[in-house]
């Protein structure tokens, strides 16, 4: 399930079953900021790490993707959202 939430702060949403029940994962723009900052990476760098976890033969993220994704002009993408989580908790590759 996905759901797209628009209204001034948008967010994207997705719900994926654990053994606990439904988890709800989700990133606002300034939380995509937030987590660049606090994993010491630069757009340019974050472009980059998020490159790595793409299927091979897919085009490299550009850091003004990420700069759109930053500043809400483009929504994120779950698989972004979930690649940040995991590098927040420690599954940085």
């Amino acid at each position: 399930h996905q759901c797209r939430c628009i209204a001034g702060n948008r967010s994207v949403h997705s719900e994926r079953q654990t053994t606990g029940g439904t988890e709800i994962a989700s990133m606002t723009p300034a939380q995509l900021k937030s987590a660049r900052r606090k994993l010491g990476l630069s757009v340019t760098e974050l472009a980059q790490a998020l490159g790595h976890t793409k299927a091979p033969g897919k085009p490299p993220i550009d850091p003004r993707t990420v700069r759109r994704w930053e500043d809400g002009t483009q929504d994120i993408p779950l698989a972004v959202i979930g690649a940040v989580t995991g590098m927040l908790r420690g599954n940085f590759k």
